[in-house]
């Protein structure tokens, strides 16, 4: 079975921002007039709700990956039965969260109508960069520390036999699709994560080719988004065999990125409410928790992101929110390694078990930290310098460029420098 992961959008989900900076990392070549009017509101800041949506759902998915994993869980659960089958049972699906925001973050990252080509793959590249680095940094990790313990003689039991295969798609975030399975747990969600924003762009720059209306455009996207949210709830997310890929998973990714669309002013709130009720019918049809926690955190996010947009949000929670992405990656190795340690300690009764399991919790919080300031940030700084270089390329490619222009069907094609 699959399991959940934070969404690994770091800083720029749900940034509103001036005319001198982008919506996001990831700077478009240009902007639009229509909605380059939404950024003139002051100084840059953000919406306070999705880091702290973002930030508890993250606290939900460790500890249910510690009541899955923890040697001694079974123990634990005499101490807390009921919290400890809450976490088991019910804390996966904190997971849909992340799938909102991601959406939402999609959305509001992207300002210029229509994309170009170039400013979609520069997009892409430049994702996969700050997602890809801290990911690669932590699997070699994780396959080195269990190399070590097993030299030792001690198997964490968190890496089985790894492949080639399994590596070299790892890199690429095709394990789940070319059947080798992850290497760690919540892997996955990075694929398909990917796989959506891989088809989101791709999409808003296709409409683009077709309606260059800046006010226009955009609700055609959203009407395709709309039909192919619908086709993950009624159909796509009842088959098993859809669950490697964006397929499965597209209802509350479009839900996401309608809210975002609706908060930005380019689509009518008429069409995301449409959606909330098409998925309703879906859950009635076939009611589903998961489905229904994507509801649930999708009127949170859009009520509070319109209702109060500046909301500073407690310190505490910010600092989770923004480091999410590195809990979620070094966690379970980190987890893996206190439990294994304490395992003699811990098997002496329930209360030292659920015990145990604090201590690797809070052993996850401080190695968060300093993964984050050493390795998630400076592969922001990586992505940052990429997208500096990639747009002044850009501009000078443009500058330069070259068009054929026929001046008569029978005349001999000439070119002309723009």
């Amino acid at each position: 079975m699959l399991n959940p992961c934070p969404i690994p959008d770091l800083a720029s989900c749900g940034e509103k921002t001036d005319s001198s900076q982008p919506f996001d990392e990831l700077q478009p070549l240009g902007e639009s007039k229509a909605f380059g009017e939404l950024s003139q509101r002051g100084k840059s800041q953000r919406y306070g709700l999705p880091d702290a949506m973002r930030g508890i759902a993250a606290l939900f998915i460790v500890w249910h990956h510690l009541t899955l994993y923890a040697p001694q869980s079974d123990l634990a659960d005499i101490f807390a039965p009921e919290l400890m089958f809450f976490l088991y049972n019910r804390a996966l699906y904190a997971v849909q969260v992340f799938m909102v925001i991601g959406g939402f973050s999609l959305a509001v990252s992207v300002s210029e109508w229509p994309q170009s080509l170039y400013g979609v793959l520069q997009k892409l590249v430049t994702k996969y960069l700050r997602v890809g680095i801290p990911c690669m940094v932590m699997l070699a990790s994780l396959l080195l520390t269990s190399y070590l313990f097993r030299a030792c003689g001690l198997d964490l039991g968190l890496v089985e036999n790894v492949s080639l295969g399994q590596i070299l798609s790892s890199v690429f975030f095709l394990q789940d699709v070319l059947g080798y399975g992850n290497i760690a747990a919540g892997t996955w969600y990075l694929c398909i994560d990917l796989q959506y924003s891989l088809l989101f762009m791709m999409l808003y720059w296709l409409v683009g080719r077709f309606v260059q209306n800046e006010h226009r455009g955009p609700l055609v996207l959203a009407i395709l988004l709309f039909g192919f949210g619908l086709m993950g709830a009624f159909f796509w997310n009842g088959r098993l065999e859809y669950e490697p890929y964006i397929s499965y998973f597209l209802a509350p990714f479009v839900l996401g990125t309608l809210i975002g669309f609706s908060v930005r002013s380019r689509i009518s709130s008429q069409v995301l409410c449409g959606y909330g009720i098409a998925l309703l019918v879906a859950w009635v049809l076939q009611p589903r928790p998961q489905l229904a926690v994507a509801m649930v955190a999708g009127a949170v996010l859009w009520g509070g992101a319109l209702r109060y947009p500046d909301w500073q949000i407690p310190r505490w929670l910010k600092w989770l929110g923004d480091r999410s992405y590195s809990l979620f990656l070094v966690h379970y190795g980190v987890n893996g390694v206190v439990l294994i340690l304490l395992n003699p300690w811990a098997i002496t009764g329930p209360g030292a078990a659920f015990a145990s399991m604090w201590i690797a919790f809070a052993a996850s919080l401080v190695v968060t930290e300093l993964f984050w300031r050493w390795v998630e940030v400076p592969s922001l700084r990586i992505s940052k310098q990429l997208q500096r270089h990639l747009g002044t390329f850009s501009q000078r490619h443009s500058k330069r460029a070259w068009y054929w222009v026929p001046l008569r069907r029978s005349a001999q094609v000439t070119t002309k420098i723009s």
